[in-house]
């Protein structure tokens, strides 16, 4: 966990190095929305660190829910379901 930490702590820093380049609006806006989603990463699983939560298991793992709206199969309708995020 804490080597995964410090490698999201080196991603995010080449991001940031990357999107001071001169960049389509286009692009800068795909890294600044993946530095956003990098920078939530790099603080849950510095809680992981802090928490010692090792088991996915646990509470504060479970907790770290995504929700999306998918089609329900072999019908027009979406339906809402909810993931753990896990790497």
């Amino acid at each position: 966990m804490k080597e995964y930490c410090n490698i999201t702590v080196h991603r995010i820093g080449s991001l940031i190095e990357r999107v001071r380049l001169d960049l389509s609006a286009e692009l800068r806006i795909k890294i600044i929305t993946i530095i956003t989603i990098d920078v939530h990463e790099r603080d849950v699983v510095a809680m992981f660190v802090a928490n010692k939560v090792v088991d996915s298991g646990q509470f504060s793992w479970a907790s770290q829910l995504r929700f999306y709206m998918e089609p329900k199969v072999k019908e027009p309708k979406k339906v809402c379901q909810a993931r753990i995020c896990d790497w």
